[in-house]
């Protein structure tokens, strides 16, 4: 998982220690538990906390690219040239 390699990479002890606290949640979760933590370890046991009390803030896309905060904020061009990708193909 880069988010954990990106947050923790630098200190094998901590970066196992933040696999156990994250590691039973799945992948979008936890990946975003270790995002909102930058590293820092304390921070993350409290959002691994709000998580399991389901107060966490995770975005999620939904059933929809165009609702994606990260979509809307690609180019244009980058937006359709995805679409064209995954929409399927009318005949």
């Amino acid at each position: 998982m880069s988010a954990l390699a990106r947050h923790f990479g630098d200190d094998e002890q901590a970066a196992r220690e933040a696999w156990e606290k994250v590691g039973g949640f799945t992948g979008g979760t936890a990946e975003s538990i270790l995002n909102q933590s930058g590293g820092d370890m304390e921070r993350l046991e409290d959002l691994r906390q709000q998580t399991i009390e389901g107060t966490l803030h995770i975005e999620r896309c939904g059933s929809s690219l165009k609702t994606c905060p990260w979509f809307v904020e690609l180019p244009d061009a980058t937006q359709q040239l995805i679409d064209a990708l995954i929409e399927p193909k009318k005949g």
